[in-house]
């Protein structure tokens, strides 16, 4: 758990608000561990139940707020006073704790959340809610940018100001990889893109070779709005909570991006209030040093994750990002 919370809060609202004296006088990640990250008294408090229990710590997260351990299944079940089973769901086979996980009294002010106790904690992009038929139109780079009216060159209706991203880091949250080579394809087939920006791969908690088109799609169409901006892509090598909550701790933590973006999401009534408000505190420390987060509402709104009723995805629901989706574009045979 943070500390000084109610003070950090005070400091986020000061740092947006333009009558403030503090308006955009963004912190560090330094600033942040000083005073608002847990104290390393917290971290051996943890480390020295996990270990008591025979688990194994692999990292402290560089903001302190993430310990990460292993163990076998009689460790963790032990240290967390747990049971997992393993359960049919369907046609599919989940390990998964079979009741909330609990810690010692002495670390209730401590422990924030316990995750990856179970399979079924994982993130999704939208494709992977509901099969769509194949769309009747497929938009360009140059029309999309025309569609929204983006200042880029892309826009042949932009005006006199041109922004294509020269000076500005854009880091691409995802689980999973892509090839180097479909990109690159994209770039030059439209040759008006004109890519300038640098592409670098960051490997959280490991580097995987599983390719997906989630992040293939991603760097694709940040690198065509924006050419001249530096992509920094942090890839997992899953999507499992305790992965994605690895990585945008790094990401608060590297704070080497103005921009940060996620079409990774799950439904906010499957992903529980402990872990969200883990996710949380990456999320408002990126916020505190000027990042700004942007994450999926699906296709579908406030109705990501059901259809018929409200049901928002998180993390775009969280305050501290801005949620952007689609539901129907209305485009003129123009594209204006």
């Amino acid at each position: 758990k943070l500390h000084n919370e109610a003070e950090f809060v005070d400091l986020l609202n000061r740092l947006y608000d333009a009558n403030s004296p503090d308006y955009h006088r963004w912190i560090t990640p330094t600033d942040f561990l000083s005073r608002f990250s847990p104290s390393q008294a917290d971290v051996d408090a943890v480390r020295q139940h996990l270990e008591s229990h025979g688990l194994t710590v692999k990292r402290v997260s560089d903001n302190r707020v993430l310990v990460q351990a292993t163990g076998t299944v009689a460790q963790i079940e032990e240290a967390f006073a747990i049971n997992i089973n393993v359960y049919q769901l369907g046609t599919e086979t989940h390990f998964s704790n079979d009741r909330n996980p609990s810690v010692p009294s002495r670390l209730k002010d401590v422990v924030e959340s316990v995750t990856g106790l179970t399979s079924l904690e994982t993130m999704h992009h939208a494709s992977n809610f509901e099969k769509l038929a194949p769309a009747t139109v497929s938009y360009t780079p140059w029309e999309t940018a025309t569609i929204y009216n983006f200042p880029s060159r892309l826009n042949t209706f932009h005006g006199k100001t041109i922004y294509d991203g020269t000076g500005v880091t854009i880091a691409i949250a995802t689980a999973y990889t892509y090839l180097t080579s479909d990109v690159d394809y994209f770039w030059n087939y439209y040759t008006a893109i004109k890519r300038t920006g640098t592409l670098t791969n960051i490997c959280v908690n490991g580097c995987t070779s599983q390719l997906d088109y989630e992040p293939t799609l991603d760097v694709e169409y940040a690198g065509a709005q924006a050419p001249g901006a530096n992509l920094l892509v942090y890839e997992t090598p899953s999507s499992l909570f305790s992965d994605m909550s690895l990585m945008y701790s790094q990401i608060a933590s590297d704070n080497s991006a103005q921009i940060v973006s996620t079409s990774w999401y799950a439904c906010e009534s499957n992903t529980g209030t402990s872990v969200m408000k883990t996710e949380d505190a990456s999320f408002a420390q990126m916020a505190t040093e000027g990042m700004t987060v942007f994450a999926i509402s699906g296709d579908y709104g406030a109705y990501a994750c059901d259809t018929t009723h409200l049901n928002v995805a998180f993390p775009g629901s969280d305050p501290n990002l801005t949620a952007v989706g689609g539901t129907t574009l209305n485009a003129t045979s123009q594209f204006k």
